[in-house]
């Protein structure tokens, strides 16, 4: 008996829904780390209502994350724009948080998404405000394989990457996941080319979620090293940069766009 969208893509048979939700784990081994990470979202402003969720991209949560949300919509369109160059993908959003990425994604004609988290609250959220067939959202640990292997065409980490602690594990994990000529996609995330920068980013975290009354976070919120995904032979581009937008001081994603492909090394 064929399996249809999304029972095809899970581990295990007929998991149970709540809320909207897949519950591909009912304990996660993280304990308190959605505690910790919906009280720093509050208080930086971006654990937000359905009603701004709904207008992301588009329109920024408020108007002091306007220049964010301009090179975040510049991401999020030119990734879209690739992957809809594959017909009907079936894609993984790892980190989906309250929805608003997967939404784009399972606008793409054809497609078949899932987003998944550990963030149960936004999960929630996003369930509610995105019904649609095309459309899924699993609460689960990608560490504990409740994904089918050679499922997806695409696994987009959209500024998820650095709440993983062991990115060469997550990675070897996410390309058994992939079909042939599959590709995972990594954007709005920022990789250090040295251990002194890496160190200094660490730093400034450490000293903001302290600043924040959070300073447990920074045990959860991690700072990669390019050399952390070398071996993975990673190609990288860039989003839409041109002098004419510097010129008239229009926001441009400085971060890279970092595609890595199924083959194992």
């Amino acid at each position: 008996m064929l399996l249809s969208f999304p029972d095809y893509c899970f581990t295990q048979s007929h998991p149970e829904k709540k809320d909207g939700v897949f519950m591909l784990e009912t304990r996660l081994t993280e304990g308190k780390h959605e505690e910790v990470y919906i009280r720093i979202r509050e208080k930086e402003g971006h654990l937000i209502g359905d009603t701004q969720v709904l207008v992301l991209p588009d329109q920024a949560p408020s108007t002091e994350f306007d220049r964010l949300w301009v090179m975040r919509k510049q991401s999020a369109v030119a990734v879209c724009n690739q992957l809809a160059s594959k017909p009907n993908p079936v894609i993984l959003e790892l980190g989906c948080g309250n929805g608003w990425f997967s939404r784009m994604l399972s606008g793409i004609s054809g497609s078949s998404v899932i987003g998944m988290d550990m963030n149960l609250t936004e999960l929630k959220q996003a369930a509610r405000l995105f019904q649609k067939d095309n459309l899924a959202f699993a609460f689960g640990d990608i560490k504990r394989d409740p994904l089918l292997p050679e499922t997806f065409d695409f696994v987009v980490l959209n500024a998820a990457i650095q709440y993983f602690n062991d990115i060469p594990g997550l990675l070897h994990i996410v390309r058994k996941l992939l079909r042939k000529n599959g590709e995972i996609h990594i954007l709005d995330s920022a990789f250090h080319r040295t251990k002194a920068d890496q160190e200094k980013a660490r730093t400034r975290s450490r000293e903001h979620f302290a600043q924040m009354g959070e300073p447990h976070m920074i045990h959860h919120f991690h700072h990669p090293l390019w050399s952390e995904i070398e071996s993975f032979q990673p190609k990288v581009r860039h989003f839409n940069r041109n002098l004419v937008k510097k010129f008239l001081r229009i926001p441009q994603n400085p971060m890279p766009w970092v595609v890595i492909g199924k083959r194992e090394n």
